[in-house]
């Protein structure tokens, strides 16, 4: 068989890929666009198993990193977002976008964990967990932050227009108003 094959459309490469070099190897994916405009793909790297036997879910594209144009490209503009893509039953799609400003976008919740102690960030609000202790926002986003031990809360602050309440148990026990 062929290792390696150059067709109409790109080249093929049965096995692996090894490239070395004493200043280290680059990979340059490059788009021969002439006028990059918002949306244009700069450069992907798709992860799949094609020969997998299995078929339908399971050649899909696995996962995918892309680079994408965030607007036209121009002498002061070459304004790019980078696309993670992960596939569970379904072909990739988008988990996390870092855009060129810096800022990273999760399509799902986003949680940190160390083995022992879990910290997540969802729909539902933001939960810091450590030793049994947490402090979770409210699920219904109103202005309660919940603080607790273990599963029983026993502490909320309470902070709306003017006044900042702090309450254990369903008791008020401190009160300011700033009006």
């Amino acid at each position: 068989s062929k290792k390696f094959e150059t067709t109409n459309t790109g080249v093929t490469v049965t096995g692996d890929i090894l490239t070395k070099s004493s200043d280290g190897s680059i990979l340059s994916l490059q788009t021969s666009e002439t006028t990059v405009v918002d949306g244009d793909v700069l450069g992907s790297i798709k992860f799949s198993a094609p020969d997998e036997a299995s078929g339908t879910d399971a050649i899909l594209t696995g996962a995918e990193i892309t680079a994408v144009a965030e607007g036209t490209f121009a002498a002061d503009n070459n304004a790019t977002e980078l696309l993670f893509k992960v596939g569970a039953s379904e072909a990739a799609a988008t988990a996390l976008t870092i855009a060129s400003n810096k800022n990273a976008t999760f399509a799902g919740d986003v949680i940190a964990t160390d083995g022992s102690d879990t910290s997540t960030l969802s729909e539902t609000g933001l939960t810091l967990s450590r030793s049994n202790s947490y402090i979770q926002s409210n699920a219904d986003n109103s202005d309660t932050l919940n603080i607790g031990q273990s599963s029983v809360r026993w502490g909320h602050v309470k902070v709306d227009s003017a006044t900042f309440r702090v309450l254990n148990g369903g008791t008020e026990r401190m009160y300011i108003d700033s009006s």
